[in-house]
């Protein structure tokens, strides 16, 4: 399929999600005291102390972008600008349109954009790492090996939750190659 009819499917995918997101009411929060309570504390938006058992940074992330327009509309544009990149990214590692639209009319997606979490950010660091690592297998650059395994460390750092997501990556993907690899990869 020729570039331009992809651009445009991107384009159509995003406005019609920004739109989405924008007129929707309702906001669904994944720990919104910790994650957007602190953003705004990091962005300078004084706020109630802020507790949170969670990583700070993906909320400090947040907060720069809090800082230029401090309100929850920028945390909104922020959510479809990691889903489009997401899709940009499934897209440019398969090459498959059809993927593509699976992928834009899937109902996770459209739930997912008005949902305030690191999940977002965390997916695309773990298919970043996927798509690196796989390409590492088929070219053994170090290089591409070395971007995977900072990818899937961003996505731990994002959220807790990802440490199992990326132990289960170690040992399903990294199971039968040599040692050298496996300790370099998880260092």
């Amino acid at each position: 399929m020729d570039k331009n009819k992809i651009t445009i499917i991107a384009i159509i995918f995003f406005v019609a999600l920004l739109l989405h997101v924008i007129l929707q009411e309702r906001v669904v929060f994944g720990d919104v005291e910790q994650y957007v309570s602190s953003a705004k504390e990091f962005a300078g938006i004084n706020n109630a102390k802020i507790n949170n058992p969670h990583s700070f940074v993906y909320p400090l992330f947040l907060a720069q972008f809090l800082k230029i327009f401090p309100s929850l509309l920028m945390i909104k544009i922020i959510n479809v600008v990691w889903l489009v990149a997401i899709g940009i990214l499934l897209y440019s590692y398969t090459k498959n349109l059809y993927s593509l639209l699976i992928w834009i009319f899937s109902p996770l997606i459209w739930y997912m954009s008005i949902f305030i979490s690191p999940l977002l950010p965390v997916s695309f660091f773990i298919l970043l790492s996927y798509i690196y690592f796989k390409k590492w297998e088929s070219g053994k650059k170090l290089s591409n090996l070395i971007i995977s395994a900072i990818s899937l460390g961003l996505s731990s750092t994002l959220w807790e939750g990802a440490i199992l997501i990326n132990l289960l990556f170690i040992i399903v993907f990294l199971y039968d190659k040599l040692l050298k690899y496996a300790l370099a990869y998880t260092a």
